[in-house]
């Protein structure tokens, strides 16, 4: 947590006696932090820790919102995403109470992207659009262009998760719209590097590959020139990525391996998970099973330590709460009837009995044909194939629209149980989902050897 505030002797709340030294100082260390935060998340501690001794030493608030701001950050960056909100929500109670304007679009940026990297879409657009809306009434462009650029990403990963990239018709052109602003001035030109890399991977996405190596290569350039080790790591990925769905897979490996490094480099995990992953989407492709599953149990072993799911409950909670303390009131939904509700609930419950007890079968079955395996020697390949599928659905797919009930679920357990018709279509959708991933599971079982189909 952000040291407290001690206040200067004589000093007045808002920190008007802080000398001019000291004032300069919290520019300087603001600017530091502006041009480090993606390329050494370490020094964004360094300098959170020197604004909150300048806040505790002179009373000045800016210092003190400030060192939230990137203690925040660095949290975020290091994956501790509970800790991350707790900083960030702290941070935007002292920039509201303190009218440090100037943070708040940044802070709202911190905030959308933990619920982002916790798959709560909803959420993560809603604080995005106040961040925004902060940014307008400061008059801030660089902030106006960078909250463009997260609501497009937000847009674009979102389609990419439900698996209907054919339906994403926005946030390609909210990419460009951002572009257009980055580029209309040199004091932009850091910010293009994000709106590159964006627009890399929509046509990686769509299988434009050579788009994604003309838009890759602009953001290389750039984020060699402004030290963005961070923005390296998407470059790469899509870069690798590219190549290997053109046939060249020794080149995008390469590319691939290039960001994992810088990833573990810079210390950011959830960005290693996330290469592994595009690793694993590259293994697959050239059905190299064996590394394929190498890569996914990279990704699953990671997922658990950062323990995403319990994250998303913790800063779904810590973030409801916030807003009803700031508000003194419960977010009013419209009423539903009594049988909505119970059927909300059976629902939900009825989606985990399935998946737990479906699980337990799976788990009773492999144990069983991995006793009978010297006898079925034949078969093996089947067998192997099977697993690898009903792993990759159990650990990579199934857990998404779970994790999505469940947030749900704590949601309506909160509001009392009072849903809205949108929320009740979200829990359907991952409902049906989850079913969907279910009858895959079943399907990968019968092509067993001994299954339904031999």
């Amino acid at each position: 947590m952000v040291s407290s505030c001690r206040p200067y002797k004589n000093a007045p709340d808002s920190g008007l006696q802080t000398s001019s030294s000291d004032s300069a100082k919290i520019e300087q260390l603001i600017t530091r932090a502006r041009k480090v935060e993606n390329s050494d998340i370490k020094l964004l501690l360094s300098v959170s820790e020197q604004l909150a001794r300048i806040s505790n030493n002179t009373g000045n608030k800016k210092a003190l919102v400030y060192a939230g701001v990137y203690k925040a950050t660095y949290y975020w960056q290091s994956a501790d995403h509970s800790l991350a909100m707790q900083i960030a929500l702290k941070t935007l109670q002292d920039a509201d109470k303190w009218k440090i304007n100037a943070a708040l679009p940044q802070i709202y940026r911190i905030i959308a992207n933990l619920h982002k990297e916790n798959g709560d879409y909803v959420l993560a657009n809603k604080e995005a659009d106040q961040g925004l809306t902060a940014a307008r009434a400061n008059h801030d462009t660089t902030a106006i262009i960078e909250v463009l650029g997260l609501k497009a990403m937000f847009t674009h990963t979102y389609y990419l998760k439900i698996k209907r990239p054919q339906d994403d018709l926005t946030s390609l052109g909210m990419q460009f719209e951002a572009l257009k602003m980055a580029e209309s001035s040199p004091k932009y030109e850091r910010l293009r590097i994000r709106f590159y890399n964006n627009i890399a991977q929509t046509y990686k996405d769509q299988k434009l590959y050579d788009k994604t190596l003309y838009y890759t290569a602009k953001a290389i350039i750039l984020a060699n020139k402004y030290n963005q080790q961070r923005s390296l790591t998407y470059s790469y990925c899509w870069l690798g990525e590219a190549y290997y769905f053109m046939g060249q897979q020794a080149k995008g490996l390469g590319y691939l391996k290039q960001a994992l490094n810088i990833s573990q480099a810079i210390n950011e995990p959830y960005r290693q998970m996330e290469v592994y992953e595009s690793m694993y989407d590259c293994y697959i492709l050239s059905q190299n099973y064996k590394e394929a599953l190498a890569c996914l149990n990279r990704v699953s072993s990671m997922r658990d330590s950062l323990q995403l799911i319990k994250s998303l409950r913790q800063t779904s909670n810590m973030q409801l709460k916030y807003e009803a303390v700031k508000k003194d009131q419960q977010i009013i939904l419209l009423n539903q009837s009594g049988k909505t509700k119970n059927i909300v609930i059976l629902l939900g419950m009825a989606s985990i009995t399935i998946f737990l007890i479906l699980s337990i079968i799976l788990l009773y079955q492999y144990l069983t044909i991995r006793h009978k395996n010297k006898a079925i020697r034949r078969k093996n390949q089947i067998l192997n194939e099977a697993l690898l599928k009903i792993a990759h659905i159990q650990s990579h797919e199934v857990r998404k629209p779970l994790a999505s009930i469940l947030g749900l679920m704590n949601v309506f357990k909160i509001q009392n149980y009072e849903v809205n018709k949108d929320e009740l279509l979200m829990v359907e959708t991952s409902t049906q989902e989850l079913d969907e991933k279910i009858r895959d599971i079943i399907s990968a079982t019968e092509s067993w050897p001994g299954g339904k189909d031999n």
